[in-house]
């Protein structure tokens, strides 16, 4: 009786110390086994000669178990091959391929699954299948990144059964990689392409007329119902057999710099999408726009401390060093400081510059940081504060209520936040500055509209 009552704890211990060991854990059919042990140990408590054959079910389970073991893969019965794009663009399906192949001389069964975390973006199905000894398996699925930045790739992870499926080994096979995850700047060729066909207003942007630039000649375009019958090129017409009209350009190699605020007030989410995201791709747009006028543009994000600076180049090739330098940017929980801002802007921005401010204030400690931060620069350059109006902080106010105490009290609070906001807006017009209150939807459009309207009125 007492060998045997060993005999199973013995059984039990093996069990219990493969997983932390090996990395090998029981199947379901091993604990339907063990139900037999069991059902002869509690058996021998009323007849103990069941003992004898208690301790001769535990030995030969033990041989089956330990049979089946062997056979279990290691990580260097697998070579495993991930191939995949290192520059992903947000929202997009990106295809990634994982190559598994067998090193061993037996099959297995297995389940293969990335390292990709939920926060990186949809996660795939696990992968399974039966590989045979020198096979080559590929599998391809789908990624859909949710976020920008670094997604960092450790491993591949392997689960292998037995053959008898009564145990399986969690493999975690060390294969590093990084992709970097940009905005989706799908809208620059929108962009691009609406400019050639003179239809910016389908993105909401105002047509804004050019002032005393008729002498500069800048191209032939296709009429439309809108431009000045005075700017017909008929020799261009005659020769297409088409209305063509002169474009003029306006005032070019001017500079613009864009500040974008990533601290705590930008934390806010809008439309599945934080507040420092509309304004990172708010401000692409602007930059794409600006480059495509001649002018320099350069970008500058900052909370605590400088986190990203590129200096103004011009040029459309520009562009990628705009992007790169803040794919990564993400909102902070702390509070921005403009004195470190300032600094960095007064060893760098020497020439008269645009100065766009994008930023959400919603108390006094950071209206009186951008006050200080656009005064210092009023006298040298242009600037343009962009403050985003978070909607779920207004909504009671464009949104009828239901009659109650609660709702009454919410529309009071956001019509005294919306009073102060207006104050603050007044005071730096009044100071000479110009000033966007926008919400997140319209900030691309009234951002690229303003900055049209600023060239048009020779305001740099």
């Amino acid at each position: 009786m007492r060998e045997a009552c060993w005999a199973a704890w013995g059984l039990l211990i093996l069990v219990g110390l493969l997983p932390a060991r090996y990395s090998i854990y029981p199947g379901r059919r091993l604990a339907w086994l063990l139900g037999l042990p069991v059902l002869l140990a509690a058996g021998t408590i009323w007849m103990p000669e069941l003992a004898a054959w208690l301790i001769a079910a535990d030995v030969a389970l033990a041989v089956v178990l330990w049979v089946d073991c062997r056979r279990l893969p290691r990580a260097s019965d697998l070579r495993v091959e991930r191939r995949f794009v290192k520059v992903a663009s947000l929202d997009r399906r990106h295809e990634v391929r994982l190559i598994v192949a067998s090193q061993g001389r037996r099959c297995w069964t297995i389940t293969v699954r990335d390292d990709l975390s939920p926060d990186d973006g949809r996660l795939p199905e696990d992968l399974r299948a039966r590989i045979e000894p020198g096979q080559s398996i590929q599998w391809r699925y789908g990624w859909v990144p949710r976020r920008r930045g670094v997604v960092y790739l450790r491993a591949v992870h392997v689960r292998a059964d037995s053959p008898w499926k009564l145990w399986y080994r969690q493999l975690r096979i060390v294969k590093p990689a990084e992709i970097h995850v940009y905005p989706n700047i799908r809208q620059l060729a929108e962009y691009a392409l609406l400019v050639r066909t003179n239809r910016l207003n389908l993105l909401g942007v105002r047509r804004v007329r050019k002032w005393g630039q008729d002498h500069d000649f800048e191209r032939l375009r296709d009429y439309t119902p809108d431009d000045n019958y005075r700017h017909i090129e008929w020799r261009a017409t005659a020769r297409r057999r088409k209305l063509t009209v002169k474009d003029f350009q306006i005032s070019q190699s001017q500079r613009v710099m864009l500040l974008l605020d990533c601290g705590r007030m930008m934390a806010g989410s809008w439309d599945g999408m934080s507040l420092l995201d509309h304004a990172l791709n708010a401000a692409l747009m602007l930059a794409y726009a600006a480059l495509r006028q001649g002018d320099s543009v350069g970008l500058v994000c900052f909370g605590n401390e400088l986190t990203a600076f590129v200096p103004p180049r011009s040029g459309l090739t520009h562009m990628r060093q705009l992007v790169r330098g803040v794919f990564d940017q993400q909102p902070r929980m702390v509070q921005p400081r403009y004195d470190r801002l300032l600094a960095r802007l007064g060893a760098c921005c020497r020439k008269r510059t645009l100065m766009v401010l994008i930023s959400n204030v919603v108390d006094q400690v950071s209206r009186d940081g951008i006050e200080q931060l656009l005064a210092s620069q009023r006298r040298r350059h242009l600037t343009l504060a962009v403050l985003l109006r978070d909607p779920s902080l207004f909504a009671p106010l464009e949104e009828p209520s239901p009659p109650g105490t609660r709702s009454w009290y919410r529309a009071a609070a956001a019509a005294v936040v919306a009073q102060w906001r207006n104050d603050m807006i007044q005071k730096l017009q009044h100071g000479g500055h110009l000033v966007l209150d926008v919400s997140p939807s319209r900030l691309t459009s009234s951002l690229i509209s303003e900055y049209l309207a600023i060239k048009a009125a020779h305001l740099l």
